[in-house]
């Protein structure tokens, strides 16, 4: 009765972890994103390849292949970068399990990006994934 009071009782969506990792991956590289700095998978570090910059198609293509243990898929983190020259960062975490407070999928972008590739990438991920934008 107090996690309903609160909000603070767990919700499971029901998305698959992997198909929605390369949506989103794919909806950065719509928005000029090029460099993957971290991929994290409940908390272990997805590397797919040894190179110090990662390339976001390099890593779409691995995850297509990726078969190894299935990921329990709890939290998802990605941070991408433009790039050089262009300071701008996108952080973006995906919870499969959280609370009603919180909501699955949280996208922050720091450094801005021109308004119509924000639509663009918007757009995307809402014929995608049905992700709607928070007034």
């Amino acid at each position: 009765m107090m996690r309903k009071l609160t909000r603070t009782s767990l919700v499971e969506e029901g998305f698959d972890l992997i198909p929605t990792i390369e949506v989103l991956l794919r909806g950065l590289t719509k928005i000029k994103f090029r460099y993957l700095e971290t991929l994290t998978i409940d908390k272990t570090p997805f590397e797919p390849f040894p190179d110090a910059t990662h390339d976001i198609r390099k890593t779409i293509d691995a995850l297509e292949h990726y078969s190894g243990d299935k990921p329990s898929g709890t939290i998802v983190e990605i941070k991408a970068n433009m790039p050089q020259g262009k300071k701008c960062r996108a952080t973006i975490t995906l919870k499969k399990i959280h609370t009603t407070k919180e909501h699955s999928v949280n996208i922050q972008i720091k450094g801005g990006i021109p308004e119509e590739l924000y639509h663009e990438f918007r757009n995307y991920l809402d014929k995608k994934l049905g992700v709607k934008e928070l007034e």
